[in-house]
């Protein structure tokens, strides 16, 4: 018990140690609406994140990433304009993505199947992350299959964050 109790007041003391509940865990909360660039989708063509400063590693730790399928959000709306015109993908469609994310010399610090971030596929628990390398708009989503992908769909991020104590 000696060597355990150490290492579990290291973690609480710098906020990694987190009880599992099936709930989002984190400060705040953050919803990124996202088409696709192209006309036609390709297999294998990243999907970058738009630029969002506020997501980047300098400024938080996200903790959780939930990809919000069609029977959560039936439309999508990318231009932030109140009138969402795209149709969100289906839980199947998932399967065949991939989510990246990058650090600032964008080397790949992880990549999760599309699928184990949709909180819809297992028992609307999210998945518990600690990403505290990335940069925002490096980002990106890639399909290796694009079935059911094409330019009326659209993709619901559920991202959720501390803030970094800056001089801690």
């Amino acid at each position: 018990m000696q060597l355990i109790t150490p290492i579990l007041e290291d973690y609480r003391l710098k906020h990694r140690l987190r009880t599992v509940g099936g709930s989002y865990d984190g400060d705040k909360s953050k919803v990124i609406q996202q088409g696709f660039d192209q006309k036609v989708p390709s297999v294998g063509l990243p999907y970058y994140f738009k630029n969002d400063l506020s997501l980047d590693c300098d400024k938080v730790i996200i903790t959780s990433v939930d990809i919000l399928i069609n029977t959560q959000v039936e439309k999508v709306d990318t231009q932030a304009g109140g009138n969402p015109t795209l149709d969100n993908l289906a839980l199947d469609t998932l399967k065949r993505g991939y989510v990246v994310f990058q650090d600032d010399q964008q080397k790949i610090i992880n990549l999760l199947p599309m699928y184990s971030l949709a909180s819809a596929g297992n028992g609307f628990k999210p998945t518990n992350l600690w990403l505290d390398k990335q940069i925002w708009s490096n980002c990106y989503f890639i399909f290796d299959s694009i079935t059911n992908v094409n330019s009326t769909k659209g993709m619901v991020f559920r991202i959720t964050y501390f803030d970094k104590l800056i001089g801690v």
